[in-house]
């Protein structure tokens, strides 16, 4: 088996504030393309777009009402949505007046309505190796059953032929 090359593309704006985890990124071998991305901050696969928020981004989101509207379009977009949310969760109820019940309404609704795994996470180094495992699961897994695809379909030519004579 060959080895696959990761490629990460991280958003433009999520590389201008997230510049610890786009260095650990290329230090872990990932080829990071810096673009502008319209609904999400990280691209790992053509199946799998990530959304980073800082719990405190997170609570204004959910204030504000961008939240679901973002939530939409990362799950429409793409087959395997997740949301990475960094930071302590309960200090939202502290510092906000967002109720724990509100909050975990919305974490329920991200994931039963609209299909995006949430992975909490709790600070920039945590969360900097996020992408990249995401990206060795989604490349590796999809590059391997290509093979597989791949190797199924001259099988099954070799087999056709062999009827054929």
């Amino acid at each position: 088996m060959r080895k696959v090359n990761l490629e990460v593309c991280v958003d433009s704006n999520e590389a201008a504030m997230a510049g610890r985890i786009v260095n650990y990124l290329r230090l872990s071998g990932c080829s990071v393309k810096v673009v502008k991305l319209p609904d999400c901050d990280y691209l790992v696969s053509d199946r799998c777009g990530i959304e980073r928020k800082e719990v405190k981004d997170f609570a204004q989101s959910l204030k504000d009402g961008r939240l679901f509207e973002q939530a939409r379009r990362l799950s429409e977009g793409y087959e395997r949505p997740l949301l990475i949310l960094q930071g302590y969760l309960p200090l939202i109820s502290k510092f906000t007046r967002i109720s724990p019940n509100a909050l975990w309404g919305a974490l329920s609704s991200l994931a039963l309505d609209f299909g995006i795994a949430v992975i909490p996470t709790p600070n920039a180094d945590a969360t900097a190796k996020q992408p990249h495992r995401s990206g060795q699961f989604t490349q590796v897994v999809d590059h391997q059953a290509s093979e597989r695809f791949a190797e199924h379909v001259a099988e099954s030519r070799l087999r056709k032929g062999h009827r054929r004579q």
